[in-house]
């Protein structure tokens, strides 16, 4: 098979400069902006009799971490790369994948090193970052251990080859092609593994007072989540992709199908943390959703108290592929009158509309335990921010 060699493309001139002393501030990993082909397609059909192999991901999966240096070179620095992998740094990617599935899926296994020939021409040269170069360095470093890269769930090889990395979408191999001071670029293609693709954004939506009506209208931006690391931001994933994963309980993610009043618990808790409300005229197959989520700081953002990113919900027009198994988020800047991407979440008082879909949002309440908001489908009337008891909703159709 022809492999594609993609990869991620960062604002900075090397991988490494992204770092900063907390590498998850949402701040900092703003300034990333990728490149859509560094999420290398997975053609590789899942076994059968199975619909989808990437879903759910959950118990203890084996990772193998192979550093492979050239000859006569020690660019790469093992200690290093096992603290932004799988050590119980608080940062690490194991760390983060535990937080973000509340501890449903624990990634364990081994970080090996191994020298191998000679810089190889390919890497001389600018950044070609070879995904398939990485895969065969990987695969030599194995076996110099006596480990064959099947046994392991995923691998993750890293090569000094121009810096940024890449993965298989969805998929089990990861290549990074440099040193780095932060393990943000492990968390990013993990989640291309995962079935993540890159996020994008409503942006300039129509807005008159409190109202703003999308997604008719707005223009499509790639990239800028502050909320989404597939999508620029630093903090754990989104909602929509922890219940793809299998991270959420039934009890924590639900549908909407009946206009009321409805109560989102804060992402990461024990309530209701992501409501879904299907959008008509997806194409065959595909689903097609308004996804909502409310945060809390957490050590993975440090956003403030006050932060538009806590003090109001999350909007995301959130779609399962058909053909695939991969999902994407487009975000919803819901204050189109400001010029930063910082301040996207729906506020109190604030009404989304969706016209092409026949729902209206309307937020009512926030404080550090969730928020409360208002729902019209079918363009049914909204109803008025009231006190009432959380009602009950349908489970998830998948």
């Amino acid at each position: 098979m022809k492999i594609l060699k993609f990869f991620l493309i960062c604002i900075l001139a090397h991988i490494q400069m992204a770092s900063a002393q907390h590498s998850n501030d949402p701040q900092t990993n703003n300034e990333w902006s990728f490149d859509e082909q560094d999420a290398v397609p997975d053609n590789i059909p899942p076994p059968e009799g199975i619909a989808d192999a990437n879903r759910p991901v959950v118990g203890v999966k084996k990772v193998l971490v192979a550093v492979v240096n050239w000859e006569g070179e020690n660019t790469l620095d093992k200690s290093l790369i096992e603290r932004h992998t799988l050590s119980t740094d608080p940062d690490s990617l194991r760390s983060y994948i535990l937080a973000a599935s509340k501890g449903k899926l624990t990634l364990d296994g081994s970080v090996i090193a191994f020298t191998s020939g000679p810089r190889p021409e390919l890497c001389k040269s600018g950044s070609p970052m070879p995904l398939s170069l990485a895969t065969q360095e990987g695969a030599k470093a194995a076996a110099a251990q006596g480990l064959d890269p099947a046994n392991f769930d995923f691998l993750i090889n890293i090569i000094s080859c121009g810096g940024y990395g890449s993965a298989y979408v969805p998929g089990r191999i990861i290549g990074v092609y440099g040193p780095t001071k932060s393990p943000h670029v492990y968390k990013h293609e993990f989640g291309h593994n995962l079935g993540y693709q890159h996020g994008k954004t409503y942006v300039r939506c129509q807005k008159s007072g409190d109202t703003v009506t999308a997604p008719a209208g707005c223009t499509t931006v790639q990239y800028g989540d502050t909320g989404d690391t597939l999508s620029g931001g630093g903090t754990l994933y989104p909602a929509f992709n922890r219940w793809y994963s299998g991270w959420l309980d039934p009890s924590q993610a639900k549908t909407i199908n009946v206009s009321g009043l409805y109560h989102l618990g804060v992402l990461g808790g024990s309530e209701t943390q992501l409501y879904l409300i299907e959008r008509p005229g997806s194409p065959s197959g595909a689903l097609n959703y308004m996804s909502l989520e409310y945060r809390q700081p957490t050590i993975f953002d440090n956003f403030p108290p006050t932060d538009n990113r806590v003090t109001g919900i999350w909007v995301r027009f959130s779609t399962k592929a058909s053909s695939n198994s991969n999902i994407i988020n487009t975000q919803l800047d819901s204050t189109p009158e400001t010029s930063s991407g910082a301040d996207p979440t729906l506020q109190p008082g604030r009404t989304l509309i969706d016209d092409e879909a026949g729902i209206k949002v309307k937020v009512c309440t926030t404080n550090h335990t969730g928020a409360t908001f208002a729902v019209a489908v079918r363009g049914e009337t909204l109803p008025s921010c009231t006190p009432t008891t959380d009602p009950a909703s349908t489970a998830l159709p998948f």
